[in-house]
């Protein structure tokens, strides 16, 4: 609120008049009247005991705060993603940094912006001359809150930075940040909250955090099975690769996870073993299934999200970005000399 609305509000919240508000500061009725119109604004010296005669104190009455609530913090990254959406990223930016101004100290919300960010730029198209400029900047929000004593937000900062430096292999960075992480995390809140919900009658409350803990759970799982089949079939171990993607498979299917998420584990072997014409048939299928929305609430496990979770549709808006990285990326060279790679592309592409 402004400062106008602060006054106006607490007065009325205390049952005072504009006069008995006047008479307190020894002002006139207008002058208050103004002030509450947002017409003026108190002198410097009156702050004080009008905080006092409100019963605030002068940062609320001045309408200032080191951080926002969560909820705040979610419109304004939901005002990010839409302002994305509709007027472009670097529009999108430009908002994100206007907001880290006026609150820079606050490290959830430069967290959740980042994400939020990150995020959104696999969804809406991003221009190949802007894409290193964002990426840095997003780096750098990460960076800004890894630098910061906010311990839980600064390990999930530099969690990130991490993952991106491995990727990017900067290896010495990668391991530099690695060992800032903690060997290990707290117990789960989350679930202790559940456990607690479940034994005082609010089993529906309860649902929802064991189901979202589930798909969290499984999505964890898969990152490092993806990798030991990669090892496996690196190494020329065709029968332990072949055993892990099928225990993925089962895995996904036991779970009731997004259709896509079957094809990753033989997309992963077939990478690794550069095996050209199975790695275009599953990533074929892959693309095809990420076009198929995801309906949660079709199982039994997660149908507990409610109105929480709505239908999974994010194939449609990652499906650009997802072709451009195949059409660039240094990792997909051994298939673009074939032509049903690039067919299939086309075919894609034509969707869009």
């Amino acid at each position: 609120m402004s400062m106008n609305e602060v006054i106006r509000q607490k007065r009325k919240e205390l049952d005072y008049t504009q006069k008995q508000i006047a008479d307190q500061l020894d002002v006139s009725i207008p002058a208050v009247s103004k002030w509450e119109s947002g017409a003026t604004y108190p002198d410097v010296e009156l702050l004080p005991a009008l905080a006092r005669v409100l019963k605030i104190d002068v940062n609320t009455l001045l309408c200032f705060k080191m951080e926002l609530s969560e909820i705040e913090i979610g419109h304004l990254a939901t005002k990010v993603s839409e302002t994305a959406r509709s007027e472009g990223i670097e529009k999108a930016f430009s908002v994100a940094e206007q907001v880290i101004h006026e609150y820079p100290t606050d490290v959830k919300l430069i967290h959740n912006l980042a994400l939020t960010l990150q995020g959104t730029m696999m969804m809406v198209k991003v221009p190949d001359s802007k894409q290193e400029n964002y990426d840095l900047k997003i780096q750098q929000m990460y960076e800004r809150v890894g630098n910061s004593d906010a311990s839980d937000y600064a390990d999930r900062a530099n969690f990130m930075l991490a993952s991106r430096a491995i990727q990017d292999k900067k290896y010495d960075y990668a391991q530099e940040l690695l060992d800032k992480l903690p060997e290990d995390r707290a117990l789960d809140k989350k679930i202790m909250q559940a456990n607690l919900w479940m034994n005082t009658g609010k089993e529906k409350e309860a649902e929802k955090i064991y189901a979202s803990k589930t798909i969290s759970g499984i999505n964890q799982i898969m990152i490092p099975l993806t990798r030991l089949i990669a090892i496996a079939a690196k190494n020329g171990d065709t029968e332990n690769a072949s055993q892990l993607v099928e225990a993925g498979q089962t895995l996904v299917k036991a779970f009731g996870m997004w259709e896509y998420d079957t094809y990753i584990f033989a997309f992963e072997k077939a990478m690794a073993e550069e095996n050209v014409m199975d790695t275009i048939k599953i990533l074929d299928q892959m693309l095809k299934a990420m076009l198929i929305p995801w309906n949660i609430s079709d199982c039994p496990i997660y149908k507990h999200l409610g109105s929480d979770q709505k239908e999974m549709n994010l194939g449609e808006k990652m499906l650009p970005n997802i072709l451009a990285e195949l059409e660039k990326s240094e990792m997909y060279d051994f298939l673009r000399k074939e032509e049903a790679f690039r067919q299939m592309i086309h075919k894609y592409r034509t969707l869009l």
